[in-house]
């Protein structure tokens, strides 16, 4: 299973708006773009990624890829900055992909816990001995 569940759900969304929501818009959906339902179905639980054919097809269909893979339409990153590119860059190469895991991280109790790990971690790194008691001089 793939880390992000987040493009499978946003797949499926645009499969939605783009064939409905009734009994046969799987079938719809991979005939379109050219796949069995099961080969569909693999996107759509996540358990693989498509490729560049696939991405390929599916903006001949009209998904705005930007926003299959960052969840941003396109037209909203345009107004943004180079900074702020690269700020989200950043949090979805941590896996931070989803407004959801953005409002966790800046919780404050799980804020506060992370960068006293943090804290304890680099301490524990720069003290003599790595952890170890000093001895006394």
């Amino acid at each position: 299973m793939l880390k992000n569940n987040a493009i499978a759900n946003r797949l499926k969304e645009f499969g939605q708006s783009k064939f409905g929501t009734d009994h046969g818009w799987k079938k719809q959906f991979a005939d379109a773009l050219g796949v069995t339902t099961q080969h569909l179905d693999r996107y759509l639980s996540a358990a693989s990624q498509p490729g560049n054919k696939m991405y390929t097809r599916l903006i001949h269909l009209g998904c705005d890829i930007q926003w299959l893979l960052t969840g941003i339409p396109s037209k909203d990153l345009e107004s943004i900055t180079m900074a702020e590119k690269e700020i989200l860059l950043t949090l979805r190469k941590s896996g931070i992909d989803t407004l959801e895991k953005v409002r966790y991280l800046l919780n404050t109790e799980h804020l506060a816990s992370d960068i006293a790990a943090a804290a304890v971690k680099e301490i524990k790194s720069r003290w003599p001995g790595k952890g170890r008691a000093r001895k006394k001089s």
